[in-house]
């Protein structure tokens, strides 16, 4: 067969079948496996091989010990404790409720890289609290799923170890690159809430005594202190990414032996949760590298330059393209699964426009993360539906004031390049 009648098989194949509903681990890796046969590209053999080779990674680590971190914390009690601390400075305000939600999200994300993590960490505890406090159920619900999508991009962000992996990136150059972004989505986020606030009749919490907010404040302590040893530790150098989430599970289980919240039964609960998690997530890293190489074997990522460059034209119509792609893809599809496929494809057209590949990478990164709250297959929804109750019809439409808040934030972060290398160039410097 002719390399096109092979690209189209694979394309064809692979939306065929998650299409019929097949899940997509089996379908990327069923369409890979009927085009390199049809196609007589490599023995099947190799197929095995490739699999094993990406999950033979030092740096994909990080991946289950940030899954396995973030159970333990959640057994805690870390997340209550959080959230008492920042309804006691933020909640004394028309809307603050709100802001104590999106910020919690933020925090909470920066212990966990997990959007449907933070959802259940924090919305199990915010969402009564909401209604409580004159919200709408549905906007309640919509607001927890948007503030969980902070989690892939605040760092540590697990779907940014995906693309730093898949591309050769600097891990730490991308969560440096990605912490302004993420700043700048949670306040677009917290405007939207101010702005939805004035339709609604909202209570105010009473004012905190200096003495109940310093207790609190050691309370919360414990909490604080994760994201600024492990993403101080990155940063400064001390350790790796992969180092790093090693270091945020002993300081969660350490955590949890302090709060005296840790039982064996309990232990095995959160190990088996963990590793149910990180099975799936691997063997959608393992069925796309096999779907990648076929990809680069095809020579269709430089196919696809030779034909975009001339075509678009300019990096600013390049740049427009991928985000409307991406924006598309992530109404369908997780964004791990969007990094996998796509990032090959369009990361070369892009630096072949003489696109920055680190400003590249955080453009990309964040425009996926959207999908994460964004109808009809946006995870963060349906862990919303689940944590909340709120039917998924319902939820979809309190999110959709802060999915658009959340490409304000996008737009943002293209416009200013800055954003996205300032950290990473002062950290080089």
């Amino acid at each position: 067969m002719s390399t096109a009648a092979l690209t189209v098989l694979l394309f064809v194949s692979l939306f065929g079948l998650m299409f019929i509903g097949l899940d997509l681990s089996f379908a990327i890796m069923l369409c890979a496996t009927v085009t390199i046969t049809a196609g007589g590209l490599a023995p099947e053999i190799l197929i095995a091989q490739r699999m094993v080779n990406s999950a033979d990674s030092f740096t994909m680590i990080a991946c289950p010990l940030f899954i396995l971190s973030g159970f333990l914390m959640e057994e805690s009690g870390m997340s209550r404790n959080l959230v008492n601390w920042a309804s006691a400075l933020f909640g004394k305000t028309k809307g603050g409720v709100g802001v104590v939600a999106i910020v919690t999200c933020m925090i909470f994300a920066a212990l966990t890289g997990s959007g449907p993590a933070t959802v259940a960490a924090i919305g199990a505890i915010m969402f009564p609290a909401l209604v409580e406090n004159g919200y709408p159920r549905d906007t309640a619900s919509g607001m927890l799923a948007a503030g969980g999508s902070l989690g892939p991009l605040i760092p540590p962000s697990i779907a940014m170890i995906i693309y730093g992996t898949t591309m050769g990136v600097s891990i730490s150059d991308m969560f440096a690159g990605a912490l302004l972004p993420g700043v700048v989505m949670a306040g677009c986020l917290i405007a939207a809430n101010f702005i939805l606030s004035r339709k609604y009749d909202l209570k105010i919490s009473e004012k905190q005594s200096k003495q109940e907010m310093l207790k609190l404040t050691w309370k919360a302590m414990g909490t604080l202190m994760m994201p600024i040893i492990v993403l101080g530790g990155i940063y400064s150098g001390i350790f790796t990414a992969t180092e790093a989430a090693g270091i945020a599970v002993a300081y969660s289980f350490a955590i949890c032996l302090y709060y005296r919240k840790l039982t064996p039964r309990k232990l095995f609960r959160i190990l088996l949760q963990a590793a149910e998690t990180n099975a799936i997530g691997l063997l959608i890293l393992n069925s796309a590298a096999v779907f990648t190489w076929v990809l680069t074997d095809l020579q269709i990522p430089l196919k696809l330059t030779a034909w975009l460059v001339p075509n678009l034209g300019s990096a600013t119509h390049f740049m427009i393209a991928m985000v409307g792609i991406l924006l598309v893809a992530g109404l369908f599809m997780e964004p791990a699964v969007n990094i996998l496929i796509f990032a090959p494809l369009l990361v070369p057209v892009g630096l072949a426009f003489g696109i920055d590949l680190q400003y590249l990478s955080i453009v990309f990164c964040t425009t996926l993360i959207i999908g994460f709250m964004t109808p009809p297959f946006g995870p963060n929804i349906f862990e919303a539906v689940a944590i909340t109750k709120v039917p998924f019809v319902e939820s979809s439409r309190g999110v959709l004031p802060f999915t658009a808040a959340a490409c304000v934030a996008l737009l943002l972060v293209i416009l200013i390049p800055g954003l996205s290398t300032w950290l990473p160039s002062l950290m080089g410097g």
